[in-house]
């Protein structure tokens, strides 16, 4: 854009999905604000794409839409673009830590007997084998990352929350329970901030029949197109 900037488009905005049931589903499932005079009519709405040059020798490029958790390339959606996660490429871009740190010497943990190898520490010994026990549990505790990384020992693949895969869902953002009880039949919600402006709902019923639902979401003014929104350098 840097060498056409008369052709950028006045609304363009990073319009991202969900996850691959968003994708699957695409824009005309996205839900729409109502009125007792009945549904708002949509204007143009078009996700952003990624534009990869084809690596194979031809002239030509691949086109991603984008999904905001899961695993990257869930096929063809209603858009017929396939797409690529945000979450699975900051997994795959990212260096990991090495599978030990520190990566210490077997010869570190022998401080006793008569020739022991790490004499500097042995030189403290106080005639128990304390230093020996606590050399042991420095040295082969707490030196691997608390979580799940390709190369760590166990894993083939690198686990960040909401990629391919680990908690591959959205982030919950609170749970009600509606019951025959409640008064008026309404529920509120704890207020947020939603990257993107993107919510889901789930919906489940205990007699398996799920009621008809009318959300009313309340915006808060802010600096962002009249809206408050948060950057999302800042997610």
């Amino acid at each position: 854009m840097s060498e056409s900037e008369s052709v950028r488009p006045r609304f363009l905005d990073f319009k991202i999905y969900a996850n691959s049931e968003h994708h699957a589903a695409g824009v005309a499932a996205n839900l729409l604000p109502e009125s007792y005079a009945g549904n708002a009519i949509p204007g143009e709405w078009e996700y952003s794409k990624l534009v990869i040059p084809k690596t194979d020798g031809t002239d030509d490029v691949n086109s991603r839409e984008f999904l905001a958790v899961g695993a990257s390339y869930p096929g063809p959606g209603a858009s017929t673009f396939n797409a690529v996660s945000l979450i699975e490429g900051y997994a795959a871009s990212r260096s990991l830590p090495a599978k030990e740190d520190p990566n210490t010497p077997v010869d570190a943990r022998d401080a006793a007997g008569t020739a022991p190898e790490n004499w500097m520490q042995a030189t403290f010994n106080e005639g128990t084998e304390q230093d020996d026990a606590v050399l042991t549990d420095l040295t082969t505790e707490n030196n691997i990352a608390p979580y799940p990384f390709e190369g760590d020992g166990t894993h083939i693949d690198t686990m960040y929350p909401n990629g391919a895969n680990q908690l591959t869902g959205l982030q919950v953002h609170d749970l009600e329970l509606q019951t025959a009880t409640t008064i008026g039949g309404i529920t509120r919600f704890k207020g947020g901030m939603f990257p993107c402006g993107l919510i889901c709902l789930e919906l489940s019923a205990t007699d398996g029949i799920v009621p008809e639902v009318f959300l009313q979401v309340d915006l808060v003014p802010g600096n962002h197109r009249g809206y408050l929104c948060e950057p999302m350098t800042e997610m």
